[in-house]
């Protein structure tokens, strides 16, 4: 019983926000030292395991982050907004108050408290070599995922600057109540790559629900394609794409948001598993979209559907639908509890078939992006597109796989910086003050060296 009241003790003090300028200052039980929170190789296992439950929290990946996200660009109807914190994301006017922001650093700097307190007792309470290599790895991957997010969030994206030393975000190499500077976005990116080339290293080719070699691999091939580093991108992309597919081959459009399993997830949240625990992952989504119906949260923009829209034949349309003078968005199914790939087949293609015409490959582009329009229910792209005309074919395709799952605001971003400098966003230039979010007062408050973003929206 004493390793079962240490670790839910645990638990609650790693729920504290990572940056938090409290963060190592609650007490649970003055008879109980904090160094002794942890006493075993199954307390290790259940700080780790409660890093992924971080991530998977709804105001993280499980949802609010692909909101927010989606907010900034142009895939939500602003006129249908009634909630003001999300109203400020998509009128890109954050400010320091708001607690989408607040949560969205609180529930990333869980992940990344969490996992660095496990990375600091591995090796007092791990004997087991091969055990011990795994949480590590595991640990790594995490903390490099929430790292990544946020620099994400809350910085101009890589590229912005010709040596990326525009500020970035707080890197936390360690499990520690003193504040840590704000470091370059060069920086950051730097350390996210160090962190996944170790976890790639310690991880097991299968881990069960968990992180192994394949999910690093996957995010190693999402980063280094955000960075445009096309020849990076293809080195982790490419075991995805084809008949082997790394084991994880394409399915159906529709079964790739379900409670079974899908065969894209290279990794997901997970609903329901006898190893990590029952929570409703999908709760956050389903609150959004109200799983197509009218009523809902965030409704669709009328620009995406024309988009969708204009090929009757794309199966993909089907995600969208128009009732009412509404477009409700149905991409998501109405089961209680979902699985939401955070990292899948889909994804590998799309970042496949832009990096290879990056490198002077379109066959192999055209190839890779047919196959999806091919599940689709679309004509093959000509075998006479190339060059620019092939890859905005691409990213097309991309912006239309990948709706609602936050990936355009950051995809815009590298376009941005790679080949349209003068991109505008619903009317914006996309390096304005306003397309970076805030960070949160109580990040601030913690931290009196850490210079905040500029302020001025986007006007």
């Amino acid at each position: 019983m004493k390793n079962i009241k240490y670790s839910v003790l645990l638990l609650l003090l790693l729920g504290v926000m990572a940056c938090d300028d409290e963060f190592l200052e609650v007490v649970p039980d003055t008879a109980i030292e904090f160094e002794d929170f942890i006493n075993s190789a199954d307390d290790v296992e259940a700080t780790l395991n409660s890093s992924y439950k971080a991530l998977a929290d709804g105001s993280f990946m499980a949802g609010q982050r692909w909101l927010l996200s989606e907010l900034m660009v142009d895939h939500i109807n602003g006129d249908l907004i009634s909630n003001g914190e999300w109203e400020s994301h998509f009128t890109r006017t954050t400010d320091i108050f708001l607690g989408t922001t607040r949560s969205l650093m609180a529930s990333s700097g869980r992940v990344i408290g969490r996992a660095n307190y496990t990375l600091d007792n591995i090796e007092a309470f791990v004997p087991d070599a091969a055990q011990a290599q795994r949480i590590e790895g595991e640990a790594k991957f995490f903390r490099a995922f929430a790292h990544f997010e946020q620099v994400r969030m809350f910085a101009q994206p890589y590229g912005f600057t010709e040596d990326n030393s525009h500020p970035g975000i707080s890197i936390w190499r360690e499990y520690t109540p003193d504040p840590q500077p704000r470091a370059s976005v060069a920086a950051v990116y730097d350390f996210v790559l160090q962190d996944l080339q170790e976890a790639l290293d310690l991880l097991p080719e299968e881990n069960g629900v968990k992180a192994d070699k394949n999910a690093v691999r996957a995010l190693l091939a999402r980063v280094y394609f955000q960075m445009n580093r096309f020849q990076d991108a293809l080195t982790f992309a490419t075991p995805f794409v084809g008949a082997d597919n790394n084991g994880f081959p394409l399915d159906s459009l529709n079964n790739r948001f379900s409670f079974a399993p899908t065969s894209e997830a290279i990794f997901e949240i997970v609903g329901d598993t006898s190893e990590l625990g029952t929570y409703d992952v999908a709760g956050a989504l389903n609150s959004y979209y109200r799983n197509g119906v009218e009523g809902a949260q965030v409704y669709a923009s009328q620009e995406l559907f024309d988009v969708v829209s204009s090929n009757p034949m794309d199966a993909r349309a089907a995600w969208l639908a128009s009732a009412g003078g509404l477009v409700l968005v149905t991409k998501f199914p109405q089961d209680e509890f979902f699985n939401i790939p955070l990292l899948h087949t889909t994804e590998m293609y799309l970042i496949y078939a832009e990096s290879i015409v990056q490198v002077g490959d379109d066959a192999s582009g055209r190839a890779a992006i047919n196959v999806l329009r091919d599940r689709a229910m679309l004509d093959p792209l000509p075998g006479g597109l190339t060059g620019i005309n092939l890859i905005e074919a691409i990213r097309r395709d991309r912006r239309i796989e990948l709706m609602f799952e936050g990936d355009r605001f950051h995809e815009l971003k590298r376009q941005a910086v790679l080949d349209t400098p003068d991109l505008t966003i619903r009317g914006a230039i996309w390096s304005c003050p306003g397309m970076v979010n805030q960070f949160p007062d109580n990040e601030l408050n913690g931290n009196q060296d850490f210079a905040p973003n500029p302020q001025g929206g986007c006007n």
